[in-house]
């Protein structure tokens, strides 16, 4: 990255990318969830400035949404003071029919529901991104938006997909802080868990012989529960 001080270019960053390692020739330009991995680190480096004390916060819900959930996270939001606007994006298929009707009974012109607006252009509106179990936290932290996880938000198992488990995104608490998400995504092994998360560094039979032995372990249940 580089910045341009009185008509001269300032280099305040150099990221290495090396095209002929011998592990993984290509390393760079490698595919990562629909964008070359060098692009990754480079969205990385963006997150690594500051967040401005005032955040716009996004709640991008889940179909089957825990009502009181959201409304015990949008209420504790807007109680703090580094909070300036909240905007609720709802599943398409959202079942909480009364969803608009409650942001509507709010009555704070710091709380919205999105309009019209693709996913991304939403993601990209706001400073963080909170979520379920929802895989718009993948879209959040591959456009350089810091997602956090909402236990409960939905009905579903907890972090049904194990993005927390794996350190892949960072667990929301009562007691969080910009900061604390901020050094969650700087912490240097943070891109090799987006690849191993990814799988991008096995080949086609190493994920062929996986996915053949999860079919027999299904099998195997499968038959154990006619039995």
């Amino acid at each position: 990255m580089n910045t341009e001080l009185r008509g001269y270019e300032r280099i305040v960053g150099i990221i290495p990318a090396r095209m002929g390692a011998s592990r993984f020739p290509g390393k760079p330009l490698a595919p990562l969830l629909g964008r070359p991995m060098i692009e990754h680190v480079l969205r990385r480096a963006e997150m690594c400035t500051q967040l401005p004390d005032r955040l716009t916060g996004g709640i991008f819900l889940c179909k089957d949404v825990n009502e009181k959930r959201l409304q015990a996270l949008v209420t504790q939001l807007l109680s703090e003071t580094n909070v300036s606007s909240i905007l609720i994006r709802p599943h398409p298929k959202n079942l909480w029919v009364g969803l608009k009707d409650w942001i509507a009974a709010k009555r704070d012109p710091r709380l919205g529901i999105t309009a019209n607006a693709s996913v991304f252009q939403d993601v990209k509106s706001v400073d963080v991104v909170l979520g379920g179990n929802s895989s718009v936290l993948i879209d959040a932290v591959t456009a350089g938006r810091p997602g956090g996880y909402i236990a409960d938000l939905d009905h579903g198992p907890h972090d049904l997909h194990r993005f927390v488990e794996c350190g892949l995104i960072y667990p929301m608490q009562d007691n969080w802080t910009p900061d604390s998400m901020l050094h969650f995504y700087q912490r240097p092994d943070w891109l090799n868990v987006l690849r191993l998360f990814a799988n991008i560094e096995e080949d086609e039979q190493t994920v062929a012989v996986r996915m053949a032995s999860n079919m027999r372990e299904l099998a195997m249940t499968d038959r154990s529960h006619h039995s």
